[in-house]
């Protein structure tokens, strides 16, 4: 089914605890899909915008200590003392930080409520490595089946919480369409700029009705991605408990996500 291909969240790497940070942590249940990412993304997952970065291309180091020690403080107090202790390690690791935690702070000044959604994925996730290291050094059946319990639950709360930012998300684009369509506001970013600025000269030239019959085409084509997108995330919320299991198995296993579609 829809995304059952994909498995659900993040790729695993080496054991880590809540706090800790692993570059390269691929997260959603979706192709790009990633935490914050949705933000200025089509409502079919198309780029439709990127998060401002400094000149350099990395998140400011002191706006995200900022960030930490206000949502995770033993974190940032870490990176603190490593930054006097160890000032080029810092640099090193402030940067891969940066890569987990830059897209949450960004989103959170944005809005704030898909912010702490996406923060909350990010600490699930975190909870979720720990799981599947504690699951893995298991030493007896017993520990391995609390470990594994602890691991199905997390993996169900991290399953909502991705579902509830793909839906919070959507919900965006349906606000952002409706504004469109009552003329409250400009083209919405992602619906292809090139398309748009063709029937806009077409309608120029044409008097006005050629604008106004682009206008519509566009209004129906993005009314037509947001309807499949909720579509999708009916079909993901309906089969939760095998895409769960499946997320449960190939995490346990090892094996990473296929990119299917």
């Amino acid at each position: 089914g829809p995304g059952m291909g994909q498995g659900m969240g993040p790729g695993m790497g080496p054991g880590m605890g809540p706090g800790e940070e692993q570059p390269g942590m691929n997260y959603g249940m979706a192709p790009g899909m990633g935490p914050g990412r949705g933000q200025g993304r089509g409502p079919d997952g198309g780029e439709g915008g990127r998060f401002e970065r400094n000149r350099f291309g990395r998140t400011n180091p002191e706006e995200l200590l900022q960030f930490l020690k206000q949502y995770v403080p033993e974190l940032a107090k870490k990176m603190e003392t490593l930054r006097k202790e160890d000032p080029q390690k810092f640099q090193q690791k402030i940067v891969i930080v940066g890569r987990l935690y830059g897209p949450a702070m960004r989103q959170m000044q944005r809005d704030p409520e898909m912010g702490q959604i996406t923060l909350k994925k990010i600490r699930l996730q975190l909870v979720v490595n720990k799981n599947v290291e504690r699951v893995k050094s298991a030493s007896d059946d017993k520990t391995k089946n609390e470990a594994s319990s602890e691991l199905q639950e997390n993996v169900s709360n991290m399953f909502d919480t991705i579902l509830a930012q793909q839906q919070g998300e959507l919900n965006n684009w349906k606000k952002r369409m409706e504004e469109w369509s009552s003329g409250e506001a400009g083209v919405p970013a992602g619906s292809n700029s090139m398309q748009q600025g063709n029937q806009e000269r077409q309608g120029r030239r044409g008097g006005g009705r050629g604008q106004g019959m682009g206008r519509e085409e566009r209004g129906r084509n993005l009314t037509k991605r947001i309807e499949d997108r909720q579509k999708l995330i009916e079909s993901w919320r309906q089969q939760k408990k095998q895409i769960v299991e499946i997320r449960v198995q190939n995490l346990i296993q090892g094996v990473n996500p296929f990119p299917w579609d």
